[in-house]
């Protein structure tokens, strides 16, 4: 087998693992899971795809990870824009993080997905969703994303190490 289809076959290996983990993170071990309000740590995989496989991994380990846990264990209804936030999100993580994962650019990045994701992109799917007023439902998830943004700022610096990951898995970056 040559060498660019060894690559590939790892790459899509490492995909599978890291959205299954984000599977086992996002909807067997959340700390808080309300109706609007969701605090879990899929984020992890989802960073970790991103910063080893680039934008197009990490929005597709993202995507997965949203719409396999939602139909393995769902917690609502099924929403295909909580799928593209989530994708969204990983694509984001990819641009800033792929290649050059520091800890300024994982400030930018959690900030940034918080920010534009979770708090506008996300509230506003669950005041559809819902039929609750956005301007009522924002309020709320600001405590939600401040606290949030915090743990994903530590946990990222704790877990993107990326020498060691990539020095494990054997990927080039």
């Amino acid at each position: 087998m040559n060498t660019k289809k060894k690559n590939v076959t790892k790459q899509i290996c490492v995909l599978a693992v890291l959205t299954a983990a984000g599977v086992v993170l996002g909807r067997l071990v959340p700390v808080v899971n309300l109706w609007n309000t969701k605090i879990e740590f899929a984020f992890v995989a989802v960073m970790l795809a991103a910063c080893i496989l680039g934008p197009v991994g990490g929005a597709v380990v993202g995507a997965l990870v949203d719409f396999i846990g939602a139909i393995l264990m769902p917690t609502g209804a099924y929403f295909p824009g909580f799928t593209a936030t989530a994708a969204i999100t990983g694509l984001v993580f990819g641009l800033l993080l792929y290649k050059k994962c520091n800890f300024p650019r994982i400030v930018i990045a959690v900030l940034s997905t918080q920010l534009v994701c979770s708090l506008l992109l996300n509230t506003l799917f669950i005041s559809i969703l819902y039929t609750k007023a956005y301007t009522a439902l924002l309020a709320t998830r600001i405590i939600q994303v401040a606290i949030m943004s915090v743990v994903e700022i530590l946990f990222a610096e704790l877990a993107l190490d990326r020498t060691k990951v990539l020095t494990k898995i054997k990927l080039k970056a």
